[in-house]
């Protein structure tokens, strides 16, 4: 079917429009005003941020894992080749392993863009919740799965030996979490309870303030309403924290006797010398709790975030190229984490915020 006009027709049309439309005006009549002048042209807009989303679709673009080097940074370079060339097969695209100093700079990482996939503490995991959010304040990263033994951790409040002789306290050998019944979780923490009345006439370190094991935890069990102890109130003088990244100087504190109670870590008093863990033995034994773990940034979408928690969980340590993964990462298997593991911690940070003891 032919659309176009015959030419003839385009002619006439073209006459009667000029014929209504150019004729000069009666005399009566004013002149039309001139035609105003064009508008400035727009200014092009600012260049955007990339859609990280659209970035992480193309299967060409890397996979941006964080990890903290240990002290060998030789063999952090082979881990990480190792790691990233694994991963590269299983999800079909590049993986690429961003080295971080610390937590924080990977909580930045997230922050800006450059990090999809991070390995977070407790406390961490927490503040990126706090900070990678939407214009709602909703957040845009979730804990997505952990080493076996991440999920399991428990922490020891330890007192000097002197307060076991003097039979103030009884020392805990079999050094067990205790069980928690989902109808009734706060059982669990009935020792600890027990032990207020005790804990008011002497005094109390934590670890560093920003630890999850020495002290967000620690925290979270003491404030609970069936023990119902204030940090800041609850023993002869305001709980203290150990200065540096570890813990280890509560216990060589509570030792020596400068303090008479504290809480650490449980493998850093497992770890510890047989004569130092003699003179600050363990009095409670924290119920189990979820310490580190993967979290993935939203922007990756479900389907690469679950095709990348699912390589992690398949990991067999009875097939040797999958054993040397797991053994990069110092762990038998890798288990799901959930949102709903950083509750405790939430709860943790805010009361701290609140109080003032960490900003």
């Amino acid at each position: 079917m032919n659309c176009t006009l015959p030419v003839s027709n385009v002619f006439a049309a073209l006459t009667l429009f000029g014929v209504a439309c150019f004729q000069s005006p009666p005399a009566s009549q004013t002149p039309p005003k001139p035609a105003p002048a064009p508008a400035p042209a727009t200014p092009p807009a600012p260049a955007q941020e990339p859609d990280e989303n659209q970035r992480l679709r193309d299967s060409k673009q890397p996979l941006r894992i964080s990890a903290i080097p240990g002290v060998d940074k030789e063999k952090f370079a082979k881990q990480s080749e190792l790691v990233s060339t694994w991963l590269s097969k299983d999800l079909q695209r590049p993986v690429e392993i961003v080295p971080v100093d610390d937590f924080a700079a990977a909580v930045n990482g997230f922050a800006t863009n450059k990090i999809d996939l991070a390995w977070l503490d407790g406390a961490t995991g927490v503040l990126a919740e706090q900070r990678v959010t939407d214009d709602k304040g909703r957040p845009h990263c979730q804990p997505l799965f952990a080493r076996e033994q991440d999920v399991k951790v428990t922490s020891y409040f330890i007192a000097s030996k002197k307060l076991v002789d003097a039979g103030t306290f009884k020392i805990i050998e079999e050094r067990k979490a205790p069980a928690v019944d989902p109808k009734a979780p706060l059982a669990a923490l009935a020792p600890l309870a027990a032990l207020k009345p005790k804990f008011a006439t002497l005094t109390f370190s934590f670890g560093p303030k920003t630890s999850t094991t020495g002290h967000y935890m620690p925290r979270f069990f003491l404030e609970r309403p069936d023990v119902g102890i204030d940090p800041e109130k609850g023993f002869k003088s305001p709980a203290s924290f150990a200065t540096g990244a570890s813990d280890a100087a509560v216990l060589a504190s509570v030792a020596s006797g400068a303090a008479d109670l504290g809480v650490v870590a449980s493998t850093t008093w497992e770890h510890a010398k047989d004569e130092e863990k003699a003179k600050a033995p363990v009095i409670y034994v924290t119920p189990e709790y979820t310490d580190c773990f993967f979290m993935l940034h939203t922007h990756c979408g479900p389907t690469l975030g679950l095709r990348t928690m699912s390589a992690f969980l398949r990991l067999d340590p009875k097939v040797e190229e999958q054993k040397a993964i797991l053994d990069v990462f110092e762990t038998s298997k890798f288990v799901r984490a959930m949102p709903t593991n950083l509750d405790a911690m939430r709860a943790a940070v805010k009361s701290t915020k609140e109080k003032k003891v960490v900003e």
